[in-house]
């Protein structure tokens, strides 16, 4: 069995009672501790900003990101400079140029209010109401 801590049960005796003062209204409860604010000129409840995470280092990355802005200072910052520059570079190169073909475009289904899909139907702008009817096109419905 557990061993009861009197702090604890302290503090949830106190929670009770503010909140049945104020009917466990919570908006309540804070315009409460407003309130004691006000009157004690100072702030008692303080949010207290989560430090920022940082992101590990990475030397590769800082490389990369360094011969980046070496590239781009070289050009003046200019896009088109820097394109034309490694294409006069890999043209000139005696190392083949690697060339993967184009990615095969693949139609994705539509997917319905429902979460449902229906390729052919949402395709041709059929909804369901108008298959169970068996209308199968647009227009007006006489």
């Amino acid at each position: 069995m557990k061993r009861r801590d009197s702090i604890i049960d302290d503090l949830h005796k106190l929670r009770e009672r503010i909140g049945r003062a104020h009917d466990f209204d919570v908006d309540r409860i804070a315009a409460t501790i407003r309130e004691h604010e006000h009157e004690a000129g100072r702030t008692l409840v303080e949010a207290v900003p989560k430090p920022a995470k940082r992101q590990a280092r990475s030397r590769r990355v800082e490389e990369v990101r360094r011969n980046r802005a070496a590239i781009a200072r070289e050009h003046g910052n200019d896009l088109d400079a820097i394109v034309a520059a490694f294409q006069r570079e890999e043209a000139t190169s005696e190392v083949p140029a690697v060339s993967f073909p184009p990615k095969p475009f693949v139609k994705r289904p539509v997917r319905s209010e429902s979460g449902k899909t229906s390729r052919a139907s949402k395709a041709r702008g059929v909804s369901k109401g108008e298959k169970r009817k068996g209308r199968s096109h647009r227009g007006p419905a006489f």
